[in-house]
């Protein structure tokens, strides 16, 4: 089935439409996300491709959407300990080529993750004492940390 994009003249909403006459509504997010309902697909009809890498979109048996990022698997990681501090401590530098970043408090009291700059006590991820972890897979900036006392330690897995 050749399948085209179609404008509603009712709406100037995009749709999918085959040469059959029939038509499916799509939408794009604020962030340029494509938006397609997997009951208006049939398993195996539609491959999404992001255009210049080969990372494609499964739609499972279950309607559920599986998506393939290629690259392969991870072969090393940097494993640190960051004693924060009662002030606002760098824990990991901006590193755009980071895949995952694994924070584990090692210490006797609450330690605070920020994500935005400046460690907060109170604001933030709060990592429990005695293991309280945080496993970030997507943010690839500066990560900061800060606790009450200072000198408590964090364990840290940069990949």
């Amino acid at each position: 089935m050749v399948e085209e994009a179609l404008r509603d003249p009712r709406n100037n909403k995009s749709m999918l439409g085959d040469y059959n006459g029939e038509t499916k509504r799509v939408a794009v997010d604020e962030n340029g996300q494509l938006l397609i309902g997997a009951s208006d697909i049939q398993i195996g009809a539609v491959e999404i491709k992001d255009g210049t890498t080969d990372n494609r979109v499964v739609v499972n048996d279950d309607g559920s959407l599986k998506v393939d990022v290629g690259g392969g698997n991870v072969t090393s990681a940097t494993n640190t300990k960051v004693s924060v501090g009662s002030s606002s401590t760098t824990v990991l530098a901006l590193n755009t080529s980071r895949v995952a970043a694994i924070l584990v408090n090692d210490s006797d009291e609450v330690i605070y993750i920020s994500l935005s700059g400046t460690a907060v006590i109170n604001e933030g991820i709060r990592l429990n004492a005695y293991g309280g972890n945080l496993i970030e897979t997507e943010y690839t900036g500066i990560i900061t940390a800060i606790c009450a006392s200072g000198t408590k330690n964090l364990t840290v897995v940069e990949k």
